[in-house]
């Protein structure tokens, strides 16, 4: 995502395709969608911005797939874990992401 930004890029819609395929393989799975952030900003901004981007991700997958509401839940954890070093741009463009865990039940 860019700094400061929830909007999904086209550029990425191939990769959610991608995802759309492997959700389908676990049909009765629960889908979480994590939305996470750089340290840019305050920790009240982040965590609604990365809330923003987990949902937007999550309204996609709806809308693009046949999943129902109460199978998919979006969180957001701000600035909380980042996969890479705040320092630079490099580590804060990878922070800017969204995870998506897929439960599967037993």
């Amino acid at each position: 995502f860019p700094s400061g930004r929830a909007m999904i890029q086209p550029e990425y819609f191939s990769l959610l395709t991608k995802l759309q395929r492997a959700i389908r393989e676990f049909p009765a799975a629960r889908i979480i969608v994590e939305g996470h952030t750089d340290n840019v900003g305050n920790d009240a901004y982040n965590l609604n911005l990365s809330a923003e981007r987990a949902r937007a991700v999550q309204q996609y997958l709806l809308a693009n797939m046949n999943l129902a509401e109460d199978r998919t839940q979006a969180l957001g954890y701000g600035e909380e874990r980042p996969i890479a070093n705040n320092d630079t741009e490099d580590g804060r463009m990878q922070n800017r992401r969204i995870d998506v865990v897929i439960v599967v039940q037993p």
